[in-house]
This record gives structure tokens, C-alpha cells and sequence, in this order.
């Protein structure tokens, strides 16, 4: 074939195949129309029902979770913890009904009888508690009157509420927590709050260079003639760092109040008012102190 003012050949058009099929008559589609229609209905069937499927197994899920948590919890004999999931997972438990309303029934069958285990095991804590925390070699300091305890010389409280028929434990100027009376899992907890409080490597010399840069910023935003600066503001400063813990602080800054190192370097002055205060652990007998001035040149 010869060309056309040196242009390439003309190659035919492209027909799709649904103009081939549907160019005399549309719905003369024959067999591969009457698949195609078929198929079509059968993808959109199949689609719904992976999208039911996708929910169920999500639903599922969630729901095995759940059960499989509380499971071990209650085998582990922690009926006060297992207590506490079922009464806090509403949701879950109604989502349960949705598929099995007999299960549903007797997982509430369930929290009523762990309501009635976990109330009379609270009236047995007054006789338990102390032994529980032996156990992790702990002991509840003199004074402690049910449902309120202390221990460490108060450095770390524990108050029983019977409504919740919880713990509720309140480090010094720390987070608190509400944990479940199962005594072997509230012992540990404690234990390891202690620890975490008294067991940390401290050096006095390091801890007042981490105070006085704190200090100084302080000092400069109050822009004022005196040395002595708030330790509420002290602690708000210290705790623009995501690693500050004022529980901490306030054991560490005891530490170093009756470390040498800080004699003639730092000094606390009390307040009258407790809320703008802190009541350093083992210092209690000095009141709550409220300012501190540091020397020259820290």
C-alpha cells in the first residue's frame, strides 16, 4: 500500500467488543449477555456479603478478645479484676447478645455472682491485707484505720471504696490508680511503686545541677527581686519534660534536703497553705514547705 504525502498508513478503527456486540442491537447480546448480566448480579451478591463478613469477623474478634481476657483472669483466681472487666464491658456484652442472647444472659448471670464474691471478699480485708503485704515485704504503717491505709510512712496511700468495691492508691503528689481488690495483684502493684520511688539511683550532686536550671528559668519568668521561688512553679517547670514524675521529685528532693551536699546550697521555706505545698516524704514533721531559694553560682 503506498502512502499518502509520505503518512503513515491508516490502521482500522478499534471496535470494544460491546460496540461488536451491541452495534445492531443492544439487547441481541446473546449468550455472553445473558452471562454477563449473570455475573454481574453474582459480584454484587458476593460483594455484600464480604462486607457482612468483614463486620462479623471484626465483631468476632473483639468478642474473643474480650472473653479470652476474662477467661484467665478468672483462672488465675482474680475475681475482683474479672469483676471489673465485665462490669466496664457494656459494649462487648451487648455486642455478644447480638449474636448469642443465651450467652449474653449468662455472662450477666456471671457479674451478679462475682458482685456477690468480690463484697464479701472486701469484708475480709482488714484481716488480709496486712499479710498480703508482707508477702512482697511490705507492712501497712500504724495508724491505718479501714478502708484508708498507708504505707512507707505515708508515702504511698491505699483507700478501699466499697461502692466500687476498688483500690484506689495515691502515691505522694503522684497519679492515682484504681485497681481491683485481689490481693496478690494490688500487693504487687504496690511493691513495685515502691521501688520505683525508693529504689532509684540518686545523686545528690546531679539532682541539684537538674534543679537549679529549672530554678533559673523560674526565676527569670517571675521577673522577681527575691531568691525564693514557688515550688508549685517549680514543679510546673520541671514538668514540661514527659519523663518529670512528681512523685519522684518530691522523694528525691527529700533525699537531698538531708544529703550534705545541699547544706548551704539550697533552702526550703514553709507555707501556710497545703495546697501550694509539698510534704516531703520523711520530713513530715517540718510541715509542708512552699519556696525555695538557692545560693549564687548553682
Amino acid at each position: 500500500m503506498k502512502s499518502n504525502g509520505g503518512s503513515r498508513p491508516q490502521l482500522p478503527a478499534v471496535v470494544s467488543m460491546r460496540e461488536l456486540n451491541f452495534r445492531n442491537d443492544e439487547e441481541n447480546a446473546g449468550v455472553l449477555g445473558t452471562l454477563a448480566d449473570r455475573f454481574e448480579r453474582e459480584v454484587t451478591k458476593l460483594q455484600a456479603k464480604v462486607a457482612e463478613l468483614q463486620v462479623q469477623l471484626k465483631d468476632t474478634q473483639q468478642l474473643q478478645r474480650f472473653v479470652a481476657e476474662g477467661a484467665g483472669r478468672l483462672a488465675a483466681g482474680h475475681e475482683s479484676e474479672t469483676l471489673r472487666l465485665l462490669t466496664m464491658g457494656e459494649k462487648p456484652i451487648k455486642l455478644l447478645a447480638k449474636y448469642d442472647s443465651d450467652a449474653a444472659d449468662e455472662v450477666k448471670a456471671l457479674t451478679r455472682e462475682l458482685q456477690d464474691v468480690v463484697a464479701q471478699r472486701f469484708t475480709e480485708l482488714p484481716s488480709q491485707l496486712p499479710a498480703a503485704l508482707e508477702r512482697v515485704g511490705l507492712k501497712v504503717d500504724p495508724g491505718s484505720r479501714h478502708p484508708n491505709y498507708s504505707i512507707l510512712e505515708g508515702l504511698i496511700e491505699i483507700r478501699f471504696n466499697k461502692t466500687k468495691l476498688e483500690a484506689r492508691v495515691f502515691p505522694r503528689d503522684g497519679r492515682r490508680t484504681a485497681l481491683p481488690i485481689d490481693l496478690d495483684l494490688l500487693a504487687n502493684h504496690l511493691r513495685a511503686e515502691v521501688d520505683r520511688l525508693t529504689s532509684r539511683p540518686f545523686d545528690a550532686t546531679s539532682f541539684l545541677a537538674y534543679i537549679s536550671s529549672a530554678y533559673k528559668s523560674v526565676k527569670r519568668n517571675l521577673r522577681s527581686s527575691t531568691d525564693s521561688v514557688p515550688l508549685k512553679e517549680l514543679v510546673v517547670e520541671l514538668s514540661k519534660s514527659e519523663m518529670f514524675q512528681a512523685d519522684e521529685f518530691n522523694v528525691d528532693l527529700s533525699r537531698l534536703v538531708r544529703d550534705g551536699v545541699s547544706a548551704g546550697r539550697i533552702r526550703l521555706d514553709n507555707t501556710r497553705d497545703p495546697k501550694n505545698g509539698l510534704l516531703l516524704w520523711q520530713l513530715e514533721q517540718r510541715g509542708y514547705y512552699g519556696y525555695m531559694r538557692m545560693e549564687d553560682g548553682n
